[in-house]
Formats: structure tokens, sequence, C-alpha cells
């Protein structure tokens, strides 16, 4: 890498947002919660949790651009949404884990020639600079959608998408900005 400038950081904008509060959650009564926004494609949360929290707030924004300005890895494929999900009266280390269930369009998916066992969600915690591969998993389908869950460690910023094909650090040549630095590879 050579020639280090300054670039902007794009500024996500939130398309649809639902946010749904919970009173209490301890680790003998998890909470679900049912998202009810249809242009949310995801359908329920299921919050595990190691220790009682109460006055939970968890706030689902739908965004339409994916913060690439920090990627590590580029999709070879499609992202069908990106999504943030923010909390307040909980964090990452009161939480066991979640479950995220979502769908995809079958005729998003046809278009880009993918299959069910292609998608995958993509979990991008704030501090990182790298989309980890969640274990998504195909749960069933009805006349227009697929329905899969995953296993999360906490909440972050989240995509579905196509399987990556691989991973792609620097392409010689090309200018990508990690951080808030422009970089030539």
């Amino acid at each position: 890498m050579t020639g280090v400038q300054t670039c902007a950081l794009p500024i996500l904008k939130v398309t649809s947002s639902e946010t749904i509060s919970v009173g209490s959650i301890s680790p003998t009564s998890p909470a679900t919660i049912h998202v009810t926004n249809e242009e949310i494609d995801i359908r329920e949360i299921l919050i595990n949790v190691n220790t009682v929290v109460t006055d939970v707030s968890i706030t689902i924004n739908e965004i339409d651009i994916l913060p690439k300005a920090d990627f590590e890895i580029v999709s070879d494929g499609a992202s069908y949404q990106a999504f943030q999900i923010l909390t307040e009266g909980i964090n990452d280390s009161s939480i066991e884990n979640v479950t995220i269930k979502f769908s995809v369009n079958k005729t998003w998916l046809d278009e880009q020639n993918g299959t069910f066992s292609d998608i995958i969600l993509y979990r991008k915690e704030d501090s990182a600079n790298k989309w980890d591969e969640l274990n998504t998993t195909f749960v069933n389908e009805d006349s227009g959608y697929y329905y899969f869950l995953a296993i999360s460690p906490g909440f972050s910023s989240f995509t579905i998408a196509l399987k990556l094909a691989g991973i792609i650090e620097c392409v010689p040549e090309e200018k990508r900005c990690v951080g808030n630095n422009l970089e030539q590879c």
C-alpha cells in the first residue's frame, strides 16, 4: 500500500425502522421479538441473556448503503438487505446469543442466479474491520420467500447476502477506503 489520503465515509441512510420495547429478560425467560414492519426482512429475534436486564429497547434500521469503507472482504454476490440493530438497556456482555430469523424474496434470489443454500447472514462488529459469516440455517419456504435463522453473539450491523466466494484484501492499482484513509494497492 502506498499513499495515504483521507476519504469520506459513506453516510448510512435509514430506509425503514422499527423499535420494540421489552420489559425484562432473564436467563430463564428469553425474549422473543416479532418484527412487524414488512419492509424489514427480519421476522423475529430471540434474545438469550446471561444476566437479568430490564427496560430493553431494540431498534432495527434497514439501511440502503452498506458501510463499504472498512470492508476487508468483498462479496462476489449481491447484498439482499443491510440493517443495524441498536439497543438500549442491554449490551453484548449481557447477551448469551441472539437468534435472528429472516426471509429472502424468491424472485430476488432467482434474479441473482442464486439458491437458498447461497444465503448467509454476515455480522460486522462496530469496532471490527471485517464481516463475519454467521452460521445460517435454511428453515422453510412458502410461495414467495425462503426463511432462515442465524445465531449471533450480539447486536451490530448485518447484511443478508449471497455467500462470499473469497476474500479480496487488495487488488493491485485499486483505490479503497480503510477506516478514514484512502489507500492504493
